[in-house]
């Protein structure tokens, strides 16, 4: 079922209470390890996984899809205000807001949309018989893309254009990667819009994740799938300077456009000194490209210091370049706080759909 708003225009920030009957997302405990059947065809669950009722459900650790919606912020921006054209000017006015793009065609008729849902599921399911694979191997394939054969387009080319031109998509920065989301009808207002919604530390892979969602494969059933040792297994630890490094990488131009008849050249320098005290410092550089007098501009500064005790003795290998990078992750957090208001720069672990977790 789709993840739609109430029709009542009100605050949804307060919690809801987590029963049988106040509301139709399931919710499974995740410290009770489930084993697929791996006999011979694969898990034997339908495609109307998200249906799994648990009976061993533990309330502190279940989590709700419906929850992680009704208390993000964009989702309180839109029901409080009656128009939506309001709500779309205040969501993108947000710093963590990377991406709103509206819908160039309308959304089709609901039972047909479902109708294909259900058929590139089974198309999905039916891919590579041979193998045997479970179908989180197959979630993980088309999650990841590195195989052709589960490439949206190729399944079923149709539904593909109705998710990308039909639907309000919207991209945010968390903490630790992206919120990706997916709405049909926004501009209809609460009570008439959907909502779908994914996290990933990775932005392509927080992308097909919620197309999953839109096809009906939520979060829950993911981790019912995703069976906890498996998960122990396979799950790798992420430093948050890797991921805050690319970040800054690959979206300068988005956080810092420029007026100018060609894209302007951005990039952003470190300069590490050790100092007298014994302790590391280092200054990170934005700077633009000045095609008239050929020059890079600094037009933003941000200064670092590793904490780390210098040891006359006994010094590591690599005890320089762990005091350098711990004064530039200083810089990146400085950077962070200023202009997203992030406090949270920890190291997280990350499973095979690059889903932060806590193992």
């Amino acid at each position: 079922m789709p993840n739609t708003p109430s029709s009542v225009r009100q605050n949804p920030a307060k919690k809801r209470k987590l029963t049988s009957t106040s509301t139709n997302v399931d919710i499974i405990d995740l410290t009770m390890p489930y084993r697929p059947n791996m006999s011979g065809s694969g898990d034997q669950l339908t495609n109307e996984e998200a249906d799994v009722r648990s009976s061993q459900m533990n309330n502190k650790q279940a989590v709700s899809l419906d929850d992680e919606i009704l208390n993000s912020e964009i989702y309180k921006i839109y029901c409080r205000n009656e128009d939506p054209k309001e709500a779309m000017k205040q969501i993108k006015e947000l710093k963590t807001c990377l991406k709103f793009k509206e819908p160039t065609q309308p959304f089709p008729a609901e039972a047909e949309f479902r109708r294909m849902s259900e058929e590139v599921l089974e198309t999905i399911w039916k891919l590579e018989p041979e193998l045997k694979e479970s179908k989180f191997v197959k979630i993980e394939k088309f999650v990841q893309q590195t195989d052709f054969v589960y490439y949206l387009p190729r399944i079923n080319y149709n539904f593909h254009n109705n998710v990308r031109y039909c639907f309000t998509i919207i991209t945010m920065l968390i903490p630790n990667g992206y919120e990706y989301w997916y709405v049909s009808n926004f501009e209809k207002g609460p009570g008439l819009s959907k909502w779908y919604r994914a996290e990933s530390t990775r932005e392509i892979e927080a992308e097909n994740l919620a197309k999953l969602n839109v096809m009906g494969i939520k979060k829950v059933t993911i981790d019912k799938l995703q069976y906890i040792h498996y998960l122990k297994k396979y799950s790798e630890k992420t430093q948050w300077f890797d991921f805050a490094f690319k970040f800054l990488r690959y979206n300068l131009n988005t956080l810092y456009p420029f007026d100018g008849p060609l894209r302007t050249c951005l990039e952003f320098k470190f300069d590490v000194v050790e100092a007298d005290t014994h302790n590391t410092n280092a200054t990170m550089r934005l700077q633009k490209w000045d095609r008239d007098s050929r020059t890079w501009i600094i037009f933003k500064t941000y200064l670092g210091k590793s904490t780390r005790p210098f040891k006359k003795t006994r010094r590591t290998k690599n005890e320089k370049e762990i005091m350098e990078k711990e004064a530039k992750k200083a810089e990146l957090r400085e950077f962070f706080k200023e202009h997203f208001g992030f406090t949270e720069c920890n190291d997280f672990c990350v499973d095979e759909l690059q889903r932060a977790t806590v193992i």
